[in-house]
């Protein structure tokens, strides 16, 4: 016969239970709690890696400006943020994001209020710490976008034009572009008709989605703006500059020929610290796309973000530095700068679904994707002042196109793998997002400025660009009785020098890789302004 236990055995018994239940419970919504909090604290922190790239990008854009221009350019800076923030807070995060597009019918285009519930001017967003944090997350990238912009058109572009166009470009252009790519039912994530997030476009960073927008919306400007007419490329002994175009064509060896603008001695060391500054911003802004760290998954995907961020760009600057020493005995500083970057925005991409060996690859193959696309674009005449197109449109488009070869079918998980993998879908799809979103940026980018060019708005006149546009920010503030505190630190000044060198023969625009701006060559000191371009 069994005995049962007293009455009050099992009472209390019951109770330890329900204490132990209790405490499990609570010890579980604790350790969730904690969770959250990390992976908070570790978006906040990437994010903030992400705006302070755009230290780096003011530093990198003050290096390789005239420095007549020097101010100027850091206002632009400064106005990217500022803009961008507020237009990614009017529409574009609602853009970005959409509310409850899962339930419409043809959802995957663009993201749209849901009746009466927005995301617009942040209306209808929770007042939860994940989803604020979220938003200045994808600000920070928002606003990237613009500043790739702002490098390439320096020098000759209105004011009220790039801000304009800024204004565009963070409010609708990119966020568009945003919503295909990284939306839950963005028609690129979601393979189009297929809605499968598991056979659709793979953008785990951006190198298509922000870096892409931004180049071709920089190539566009560039094209319509023209070349710089009056770059400053040295003074005579009293001092007066003596201007040139930056293509020249000689009638003596009837080639075009290229002139480097005059700069001073810190212009190298403001590009190098801007260039290190973009580096150790790039671990938040890669890394910090898996949005969390606190499961042991994240950490992994993370872990391989940080390396394969490392290896990309130093795969890319030896391989360029290999290659220049094959062409000529030295290796500049500048071309490696620029091979870094590329190598990190194409490694963008990818960072978390390559093998450590594919990110070496990957930027090994950046340093001539560099390389060769910025000497095509001076072979036709296109004038990039920072090489922002040749590192952030190319460099991308060979990141996503590289995603689409060696994704890692270990990595990916159930999404289709890399071609090397035989996963031959997903370059199908990489191949459809370099040409959608070049297709989109480049469209409206040309719609914008060319409309601006029409309207008389869009370049600086030739007095203004002659003079640099922080000596004519200080004329217009005298001429108003305002103060220019900004701009008078950077005011030209007449430089005294020794007699000139003996006049030397004309030369060549080499194209040799090992030069900072791809074949670069100054003209000779005693040259003067003289526009040769045949009609």
């Amino acid at each position: 016969m069994i005995r049962r236990p007293p009455r009050s055995t099992l009472s209390s018994s019951s109770a330890a239970s329900d204490v132990y239940k209790k405490q499990y419970q609570r010890r579980v919504r604790e350790k969730a709690s904690n969770m959250a909090a990390t992976d908070l604290l570790f978006v906040y922190v990437a994010a903030v890696l992400v705006l302070f790239m755009h230290v780096g990008f003011s530093m990198l854009e003050v290096g390789t400006v005239q420095p007549k221009n020097r101010g100027p350019i850091l206002l632009k800076n400064v106005m990217c943020l500022a803009i961008g923030g507020i237009s990614w807070w009017a529409v574009g995060y609602l853009i970005a994001t959409g509310v409850n597009m899962s339930t419409r019918e043809n959802h995957g285009f663009i993201g749209t209020s849901d009746g009466d519930d927005t995301l617009a001017f942040l209306k209808d967003v929770d007042k939860s710490g994940d989803l604020y944090v979220g938003w200045f997350f994808g600000f920070a990238f928002a606003a990237t976008s613009a500043t790739i912009v702002s490098g390439a058109v320096a020098e000759r572009i209105q004011y009220r034009a790039f801000f304009i166009f800024a204004t565009i470009l963070t409010g609708f252009i990119y966020p568009v572009v945003a919503y295909w790519g990284w939306a839950s039912d963005g028609w690129l994530k979601v393979a189009g008709n297929k809605n499968d997030a598991n056979k659709g476009y793979l953008d785990f960073a951006g190198s298509g989605v922000v870096h892409m927008v931004g180049g071709s919306a920089a190539l566009v400007a560039i094209i319509v703006l023209g070349p710089r007419k009056f770059m400053t490329i040295d003074h005579t002994v009293d001092g007066k500059p003596i201007y040139a175009p930056r293509f020249e064509f000689h009638e003596d060896t009837k080639r075009w020929h290229m002139n480097t603008p005059h700069n001073d001695n810190s212009g190298l060391a403001f590009c190098a610290l801007g260039t290190l500054i973009l580096w150790v911003g790039w671990f938040g802004f890669n890394p910090g796309s898996q949005l969390a760290i606190s499961t042991t998954n994240d950490q992994k995907y993370v872990g391989l973000a940080v390396v394969n961020t490392t290896l990309g760009p130093c795969a890319s600057v030896v391989t360029y530095a290999i290659l220049a020493g094959i062409v000529k005995s030295n290796v500049d500083v500048s071309g490696c700068l620029n091979a870094a970057l590329t190598g990190l925005v194409a490694i963008t991409a990818n960072c978390n679904y390559t093998e450590p060996w594919a990110a070496v690859l990957i930027g090994a193959v950046a340093a001539p994707v560099y390389v060769g696309s910025s000497k095509l674009l001076k072979t036709l005449r296109i004038d990039d002042v920072i090489d922002a197109v040749p590192v952030h449109f190319f460099g991308g488009m060979w990141g996503v196109f590289s995603t689409g070869l060696l994704v890692s079918d270990d990595l990916a998980g159930s999404h289709d793998a890399g071609l090397f993998y035989d996963g031959s879908a997903l370059i199908g799809w990489q191949i459809c997002g370099i040409v959608a979103i070049t297709a989109w940026s480049a469209a409206f980018s040309f719609l914008c400025f060319y409309l601006m060019n029409l309207a008389g708005i869009l370049r600086v006149s030739d007095t203004e660009e002659m003079k640099g546009m922080a000596l004519m920010m200080q004329e217009w503030a005298e001429a108003n009785n305002e103060s220019a505190d900004l701009t008078t630190a950077h005011r030209p000044k007449p430089m005294v020098r020794l007699p000139p060198s003996p006049r030397l023969p004309p030369q060549q625009q080499t194209g040799d890789i090992e030069d900072g701006e791809s074949g670069a060559v100054k003209l000779p000191m005693e040259v003067t302004m003289v526009n040769k371009a045949p009609s």
